[in-house]
Parts: C-alpha cells; sequence; structure tokens
C-alpha cells in the first residue's frame, strides 16, 4: 500500500525525496502509510522551486500538504520557519507541531508490501503461537526505526520472535521489534534511542516464513492496538509567534486549496 503513494507521486512528477518528506516528516505521526493508504485516497503537495534569476534550480522543500483517506479523513500540515530562525518544522493548520510521541509505523514504509497485517487479522508471515501485533512485509535490511524516544530494555534472542529488540519509553509503555536480521550496531540495554532511529534491520528469524517487522506496542506489558491508543497533540506553536505562523499558513492553505489532487487508483495499487 505504501508503494502505491510512491507509485502515485512519482506519476504527478514528485521526486523520491519528496515523496520520503510526506512519509517521513509530515504524516508519520499521524497515517500509517503501510497500512491506512488504499485506493481512491488522494493527496495535495504545494512545493518550492528554486531560481537564480531566470534559471531554473530545482525544487525545494515542501511547504504544504493533504492527505485524505478512509472517505474523507482529512491530514493537512505546513511548513512554518520563523524570522529567527528558532522555528523549522511542520505543523498542522491550528499551530501544533505534527511530531507526536510515537511513529505509526517504525519501518521506512516506502518498502512495505501491499499485504502488511493490521492488528487482530490472521498472521501472514508468522507463526508465533498467540499473534499479537503488526507485521510488516519488507525485504531483508529494511530500516527499522525506534517509534518513540525511550531507554533499550531486550536486545538479544527471544525464542520465536528471533532477534528482538525492546523499547521502555517511560510509565506503562513498551514497544517490540522482532524477527530482525540483525541490530543496529552498539546497541545495548540500558541505552537511550531517540524516535526515529535506526535500531535494527527487517529479517526473517525466529518463527517467521518470509522477512517483515513484527511490531508490538504494549501498555503494562499487555498488546495494544498503536492506531486506537490516542496521542497527545504536538507542542504548540510559542505564542510569539502565532500571528506569524497564522498569517503564513493561511496563505499557504489557500495554495493548497487551489492545488490538483493526485488520486491513488486501483491500478496504482498492485
Amino acid at each position: 500500500r505504501s508503494a502505491t503513494l510512491f507509485t502515485a507521486g512519482h506519476a504527478v512528477g514528485l521526486s523520491p525525496e519528496m515523496i520520503q518528506q510526506l512519509a517521513d516528516d509530515i504524516f508519520a505521526w499521524d497515517v500509517d502509510l503501510a497500512l491506512d493508504v488504499r485506493p481512491g485516497d488522494r493527496f495535495k503537495v504545494v512545493y518550492e522551486q528554486k531560481f537564480r534569476g531566470d534559471e531554473y534550480l530545482g525544487v525545494g522543500p515542501i511547504v504544504a500538504a493533504e492527505l485524505v483517506i478512509n472517505d474523507g479523513e482529512v491530514h493537512r500540515a505546513v511548513r512554518y520557519v520563523s524570522s529567527d530562525g528558532k522555528i523549522n518544522g511542520y505543523f498542522t493548520p491550528d499551530g501544533h507541531n505534527v511530531r507526536r510521541p510515537f511513529l505509526c509505523a517504525p519501518i521506512d514504509v516506502m518498502h512495505v508490501s501491499a499485504n502488511a497485517n493490521r492488528p487482530g487479522s490472521l498472521p501472514l508471515l508468522s507463526t508465533l503461537s498467540d499473534h499479537q501485533g503488526i507485521d510488516y512485509p519488507a525485504p531483508v535490511g529494511t530500516v527499522v526505526k525506534a517509534a518513540g524516544d525511550g531507554r533499550i530494555k531486550f536486545v538479544g534472542v527471544d525464542g520465536d520472535y528471533g532477534n528482538t529488540v525492546v523499547i521502555a519509553h517511560g510509565g506503562t509503555i513498551s514497544t517490540l521489534y522482532a524477527h530482525l536480521s540483525k541490530f543496529a550496531s552498539a546497541l545495548q540495554p540500558g541505552k537511550r534511542v531517540k524516535q526515529g532511529e535506526t535500531i535494527g534491520y527487517v529479517g526473517s528469524s525466529g518463527a517467521a516464513t518470509a522477512p517483515h517487522l513484527h511490531y508490538e506496542y504494549r501498555v503494562n506489558g499487555t498488546y495494544a492496538d498503536p492506531h486506537t491508543v490516542e496521542q497527545p497533540a504536538g507542542e504548540p506553536i510559542p505564542s510569539k509567534y502565532l500571528a506569524d505562523f497564522q498569517s503564513k499558513a493561511a496563505a499557504l492553505l489557500a495554495d493548497l486549496d487551489q492545488s490538483g489532487d493526485a488520486v491513488v487508483t486501483a491500478a496504482l495499487a498492485e
């Protein structure tokens, strides 16, 4: 499914870097792009173009983006850079940073194949006796990321899970990443990791029938569907920048309203 976003973006002229930007920097905290993008979903982007005089130098960063999934669920973000350079990132139209405590998918979603397992569905790629979690089929060596900031609780071989990493995130929350081919270098219990940091690579160790990441989000040691756990909103724009943000965001959102849709089609879903 994530491949459909890549293919649709490429079809309308977005570079691979821009598509990766959508996946990694803009929508990674709101949408599981490996599971939630389906045929018929739509996206729009507004991006900068660079010139020196009349000479075209290429494209700049995305400055506004919209993703509409599930027949009307709308996600929007705009880029804001303050005049003093202290604020630089993507924000929701109401002024909250898109970054939140946990990534929706802790893997390079552009390499996930179309048959990722939703929570509670029958496992396609694992023979774990009590399958709870999400399976992301991907080639061996695909990067696996820490879903959130935390401390390594376990790294090693864990029975049917094979090569496994467990991260404690404070309070009652932990995450588990299984069937890895190998771990990131210098990964050891007690080490602090940042959200998005590489912790390992997709493999098929343990009770796996094909290469994939098995991911679990746990509360008090019990599996919880990460897609139904409500995350707090991102940090708001500081009040001293709010008026400037609102003015610039309004212009970008107006541009977004005027741009056409790029539609993820059934043909691109194969």
